[in-house]
């Protein structure tokens, strides 16, 4: 009976490990159709726009004016759940300092065409990133790409591109990894029943585009936040991402209390004016160039 017992737990463990891998991309995307606010609702003027991807498809994306005239353009690129109407607000305050924002979706999120992968994310980052450097509203402005969990991963990736280079002064990170490969292994991991089965099952999600592998290519400054207590992200992935980055200029700061892309979730706090603070550096940079 007890040999019984232990085959059965041993086949719950497998098949909770193959359902895992099985919906990995699912894991990684968990897009929303639904659009369920607009800027307009937190008081910012703003415009749609399409940016053209491969295949004739486009993605959504709104540019969010600045209350005053702009010596900034931010670029969202958004963690892994919903789409950009439930991310926004996370940078739409930075329209009230001088700050144009876009914020995009990625294929099959919101209203964007097609559906997700990573590839396709990346390459909708570094579309999102040429169209803000080369539209005429925004391509006078110095460009900081600010990527959030997921998007901080394809930020990375997308900026080591040659046909991201030179585009952006400056990133910011949030809750970002190092890794996909990694990020699925602490998901096992954090299941009793696939602990043991941690590092062989991991090895079947492919590390192909992780940040990490192109992270030394990076080398505007950066500016990282992450929780200690990350409940999503482990720490320990974030600051090897980090750690990777070819960037001279580069700051980490521990965010408190325990949070997911929480840095930026309390109005008027150190972590807002620590980003603003990078952001104005770069404005003046840039100003002093000119």
């Amino acid at each position: 009976m007890l040999a019984l017992k232990n085959t059965q737990t041993k086949f719950q463990t497998i098949l909770i490990s193959l359902a895992f891998l099985t919906g990995c991309n699912q894991v990684f995307y968990q897009p929303m159709e639904e659009i369920v606010a607009l800027p307009s609702q937190f008081g910012v003027a703003w415009i749609p726009v399409r940016i053209p991807v491969s295949g004739n498809q486009t993605l959504g994306a709104w540019w969010m004016k600045a209350a005053r005239p702009a010596k900034a353009v931010v670029l969202q690129l958004h963690g892994n759940a919903q789409n950009r109407s439930t991310h926004m607000n996370f940078v739409a305050w930075l329209t009230q300092h001088d700050c144009d924002v876009v914020v995009v979706d990625y294929r099959g999120y919101g209203d964007s065409d097609g559906s997700p992968s990573r590839a396709a994310t990346v390459e909708d980052a570094v579309a999102a990133i040429r169209w803000t450097r080369d539209n005429p509203g925004t391509s006078n402005l110095p460009l900081v790409v600010i990527g959030q969990s997921l998007g901080g991963a394809v930020a990375v990736t997308a900026l080591a591109q040659k046909s991201s280079d030179g585009a952006a002064r400056g990133l910011i990170l949030d809750s970002a990894f190092s890794s996909y490969r990694e990020m699925a292994r602490a998901k096992l991991a954090g299941v009793w029943l696939s602990w043991p089965l941690q590092w062989p099952m991991s090895f079947l999600v492919s590390d192909e585009l992780s940040p990490r592998d192109h992270a030394a290519k990076v080398t505007i400054p950066v500016l990282d936040f992450h929780s200690k207590g990350d409940p999503v992200v482990p720490y320990a992935l974030g600051r090897e991402l980090f750690d990777s980055l070819g960037a001279k200029n580069k700051k980490w700061i521990a965010v408190e209390p325990a949070s997911h892309t929480g840095a930026f979730g309390v109005e008027d706090d150190m972590y807002r004016e620590a980003a603003l603070e990078f952001i104005r550096d770069l404005s003046r940079e840039v100003r002093a160039d000119q």
